[in-house]
């Protein structure tokens, strides 16, 4: 007579975890990539805002400066130039300290570039902090969708969208955004009548 063996079930345990507990795993795992990638999408939205919303200003900064047309045009594409530095080195940076340091050194020159534009006393260093600001958009743009990459998970089931794609998708649609915020802050013509003011918040 063959002896059977004894099953875990018939001693109530299991041999791997529960669907409930992989369930809550999967859900908190998602609730993290959302949240760190929704804070690196804001890359995507201050590269947009701080490229679009000088162009209210221009007419503010030309008069406040007693600038000429060649001077104010450097002044406004001061910004793109810092922009193309930014994202020249912005990858070996990363490959370098990582890219979350990379990122946290964006959001630095994010600061002092913009609290430089708002305390600038003559066009050239008004010129020069934009630049420092147009380094971390540089930065920026090329390091958040890359970090979301790597931090959002390689998909779900068919019914599914790939959350990969998604979440790389929302990083490019707060670049949209933030040009209609950007239009929508310079049909407020108070924030037009002091030009420090609007430097701040620029």
């Amino acid at each position: 007579m063959a002896i059977r063996a004894p099953r875990s079930e018939e001693f109530g345990t299991t041999t791997g975890p529960s669907p409930v507990a992989e369930n809550a795993e999967t859900a908190a795992r998602r609730r993290r990539v959302i949240l760190f990638s929704t804070i690196a999408a804001l890359g995507g939205f201050l590269f947009g805002y701080d490229t679009a919303v000088i162009n209210g200003a221009v007419g503010a900064v030309q008069a406040h400066f007693q600038a000429g047309p060649l001077a104010l045009g450097t002044a406004v594409a001061s910004a793109l130039i810092g922009s193309a530095i930014g994202a020249w080195f912005a990858g070996p940076i990363a490959d370098r300290i990582g890219r979350v340091r990379t990122m946290l050194i964006a959001a630095g020159l994010f600061m002092v570039g913009s609290v430089g534009t708002g305390i600038a006393v003559s066009l050239y260093d008004f010129s020069a902090w934009r630049i420092i600001g147009g380094v971390a958009v540089g930065m920026a743009s090329v390091i958040a969708p890359a970090y979301i990459a790597e931090i959002a998970p390689a998909g779900y089931p068919s019914h599914h969208n790939d959350v990969r794609t998604g979440i790389v998708r929302a990083q490019l649609s707060a670049v949209m955004c933030s040009l209609q915020v950007s239009q929508r802050i310079q049909q407020g013509s108070f924030l037009l009548r002091n030009i420090k003011i609007f430097s701040c918040v620029a």
